[in-house]
């Protein structure tokens, strides 16, 4: 009651926001009229449980500093909130573009809080983000209004935190925020890929400088996760670096995975050590694929890892050794490999939801390196 009492003192006290809804209204225009987040403490409560303050938490003071509309088209808003008589606000206008943000392409909410717990402990913050499933939007005739849903906020026992580039910034800003239950992987929940337009997009990352752990949809979650979207530019990607160990370094990992994929399809008991591998290509979206015979690729470094040549080549039909097809890193749909196991050959493919894709650091080279690495087995 304290905390509604001191909101509504703010509310008389922000003159900006005592204009009447009708008043910013464009007759027949419904986006030019703002946004509306109902019930704003009830949101305030679901940021702090989201942000693990728990559901009782005792505050002073609390109001949302930002409410961003994001977009997977890689759009977002400026997210600046306003209070009037109704509530809290925002107009929507787009952060990197002239107009606001379309409705239709409002993907999920990013919400931050800043609170006073009372305690002398000062000034805190909380940030959540909200998705689909747990709110409503409505048009009221003058505003669209998001309305949380009467079910349990979505907290999971740990938070993975998206960072993203946005086009022409190069800082880090926050992307989404997805909860997640222990000992269980993301799968439909992994957020789309942040649209970086003339830049591809390369992989979740640990590391801001593509270094660190991956994460992808199946990445089992046992603590909480910040990533960053990686990406190369459009002429970037080189080479590719099918590398023989695992994402967790278990030695011919690769091989392993093949045994696997033969063994099922044949009712065989092989294992890493009969598989022989003699060329492995790149496959991307509309059926194109690097070449697997191209003359520069093979095994180097010990047979650390496979090289795969990723420029576009031409040459005649009496050099197919010299002809190339370049697969972007963000139209890679999987692997194949074709070799022996003892005295059979194979043609296997390995999807792309089986490994992971990194961006490496190639001093000495005008390569750009993005390594494939077999994942580890939920099971």
């Amino acid at each position: 009651m304290k905390r509604r009492i001191i909101a509504a003192l703010m509310a008389l006290c922000l003159c900006i926001g005592l204009l009447p809804a009708t008043a910013l209204a464009v007759e027949g225009d419904e986006t030019a009229n703002w946004y509306q987040i109902a019930d704003t403490n009830k949101w305030i409560d679901s940021v702090l449980e989201k942000a693990g303050y728990g559901t009782n938490v005792k505050t002073t003071l609390a109001y949302p500093t930002t409410i961003r509309l994001m977009s997977s088209t890689g759009d977002y808003s400026i997210g600046s909130p306003t209070l009037n008589l109704n509530g809290y606000y925002t107009y929507g206008w787009l952060a990197d573009g002239e107009g606001k943000m379309p409705v239709e392409r409002i993907d999920w909410i990013i919400i931050d809080v800043d609170f006073y717990l009372g305690d002398g402990t000062g000034l805190h913050q909380a940030t959540a983000a909200f998705h689909p499933n747990e709110y409503t939007t409505s048009w009221d005739g003058d505003n669209y209004v998001f309305t949380l849903n009467n079910t349990p906020v979505n907290t999971g026992d740990y938070s993975v935190t998206f960072y993203f580039q946005p086009i022409g910034h190069t800082d880090w800003q926050l992307y989404d925020i997805v909860y997640v239950n222990a000992g269980e992987s993301l799968g439909a929940d992994m957020p789309p890929e942040p649209n970086y337009g003339t830049y591809d997009f390369v992989s979740w990352q640990t590391s801001t400088d593509g270094g660190g752990d991956t994460l992808t949809s199946t990445t089992v979650i046992n603590k909480d996760w910040t990533v960053y979207g990686t990406k190369t530019s459009a002429g970037g990607g080189t080479a590719y670096h099918v590398m023989r160990d695992s994402d967790s370094g278990r030695y011919n990992a690769l091989q392993d995975e093949l045994a696997d994929l033969y063994n099922a399809e044949n009712g065989t008991a092989y294992g890493k050590g009969d598989v022989q591998i003699n060329t492995i290509q790149v496959n991307g979206e509309d059926g194109e694929y690097t070449n697997p015979i191209y003359h520069t690729n093979g095994w180097n470094d010990d047979s650390s890892y496979y090289y795969i040549y990723n420029i576009d080549a031409y040459a005649s039909d009496l050099t197919p050794d010299k002809k190339n097809t370049r697969v972007p890193v963000n139209e890679v749909t999987g692997i194949t490999v074709t070799g022996r196991i003892v005295d059979q050959e194979f043609t296997l493919t390995i999807p792309e939801d089986e490994f992971s894709l990194k961006e490496i650091t190639n001093a000495g080279s005008a390569d750009t390196i993005i390594e494939i690495r077999v994942l580890e087995k939920l099971d």
